[in-house]
């Protein structure tokens, strides 16, 4: 194996570890070389908070390795309310290399966790709630990421119209709230109407809610509708598939033209996969043949 080039055989052993993690803890003990290679790929996702996960060996980690180390290895941060902002900000200071970001520590006294957001130059998706969109808002000037970010998803219970065009590359844009309201409506509308720029917009609902107006955006194939994903929040968000799953729906949406259910449809992307589709709580079979 030494008598490979160096990068070949660097990616070797890194593309061992991508097809199956779980040969990483054997690989590192080939050769401190390899363990080089291979170590900084298992923080490459961090998520911190999970319900059923002790995070203590994790945080042990975060403080025995120099901080240098988690600065390069970090690209996805996911940190769920239940993370003390202590420890959030421990985490997110460490991580300034962090490319995409869920941070759902969202309390009023978010002790300069909007402050820490603001120089992370790599950032290019953000998932958070108002409070800390309010800070990032206000300074949008000092965040160099406003200008490369693509994708925007804000936990928004207390509905508020919000300025998108600060962020000009943004491609997706997803919003989670409690229910469907008027309000959600004509905030759909603002968005639908304000940001042609924007390719995706999601809107997710904690209850199962159908909106019986008909609103502008009702046959913009752009929105997607649906219930928010209970089973592994921290899974979907940390490998991505949720955009996939509303992509998905968007292209076969706008290959049915006038034969596609309406925007105003409510999904349970859940079981996307299945080609089952949700509306007013009743399961309901959706194919091609649809009128």
């Amino acid at each position: 194996m030494s008598s490979l080039p160096a990068e070949l055989e660097r990616d070797i052993f890194e593309t061992c570890v991508r097809n199956d993690v779980t040969t990483a803890p054997a690989l590192m003990l080939v050769a401190k070389r390899v363990r080089i290679w291979v170590e900084p790929m298992l923080y490459e996702s961090i998520t911190i908070g999970r319900l059923t996960v002790d995070d203590a060996l994790l945080m042990r980690t975060f403080t025995s390795k120099p901080v240098a180390f988690f600065a390069s290895a970090v690209k996805n941060l996911c940190m769920t309310r239940r993370v003390p902002n202590d420890a959030a900000r421990y985490v997110l200071e460490a991580c300034s290399s962090v490319q995409r970001l869920a941070c759902w520590v969202d309390r009023l006294e978010n002790h300069g966790l909007g402050e820490l957001i603001i120089p992370l130059a790599a950032l290019r998706e953000l998932s958070c709630g108002m409070s800390l969109f309010r800070v990032v808002a206000a300074r949008s000037l000092e965040c160099s990421w406003v200008f490369r970010l693509t994708h925007l998803e804000l936990i928004m219970f207390d509905i508020e119209f919000v300025q998108l065009s600060i962020f000009p590359q943004l491609t997706h844009f997803s919003l989670l709230v409690g229910y469907f309201e008027a309000v959600v409506g004509d905030l759909i509308t603002f968005i639908s109407a304000t940001c042609s720029f924007i390719s995706v917009i999601s809107v997710q609902f904690e209850e199962a809610d159908h909106p019986e107006l008909a609103f502008p955006w009702s046959t913009d194939p752009r929105v997607v509708l649906s219930l928010r994903d209970r089973s592994e929040p921290t899974r979907a968000w940390t490998k991505g598939d949720r955009w996939t799953t509303v992509e998905r729906v968007i292209e076969e949406r706008k290959a049915l033209g006038s034969g596609a259910l309406p925007s105003t449809w409510l999904f349970d992307l859940s079981v996307i996969l299945q080609s089952i589709y949700v509306k007013v709580g009743k399961l309901t079979t959706y194919s091609s043949n649809t009128s």
